[in-house]
């Protein structure tokens, strides 16, 4: 199962969600081609790959609660609230995130073809059969 990425999620904000939705989709189809053609049934995130990624998330963390709290209430400042954003749940790149950054890592991340952080397992019996 994939998460797409979205405001909120470690991902980045941008002022066309469906361009960050279109890259979402892109990565996750591109992904799932390339597991399927080396074999791999079974995938999940390694827990330092998960550590490290939420550490860059949170070390890039920008406070933006003093100027958020005067917008209207919204879902960038938690409905009026942004004294209780999670820095957990920030951006990829500082403040509202960098897409253009974020796109070139998951370009990066796809041409390797290391598929680094995740622990792949091949043959793994279905959960379900889809026949």
């Amino acid at each position: 199962m994939f998460v797409m990425p979205a405001p909120g999620q470690q991902a980045v904000v941008t002022v066309n969600y469906t361009q960050l939705a279109a890259l979402g989709a892109e990565f996750v189809g591109r992904t799932v081609e390339l597991l399927e053609r080396k074999g791999v049934d079974v995938f999940d995130v390694s827990a330092a790959a998960e550590e490290a990624w939420t550490k860059e998330i949170v070390e890039s963390f920008v406070d933006a609660s003093p100027v958020m709290a005067a917008c209207t209430p919204s879902r960038i400042n938690n409905e009026g609230h942004p004294e209780l954003l999670n820095p957990r749940n920030g951006n990829y790149g500082r403040g509202m995130g960098d897409w253009f950054a974020y796109r070139d890592r998951l370009e990066e991340w796809l041409e390797a073809g290391a598929f680094e952080g995740l622990e792949l397992e091949a043959g793994a019996p279905a959960a379900a059969s889809w026949k």
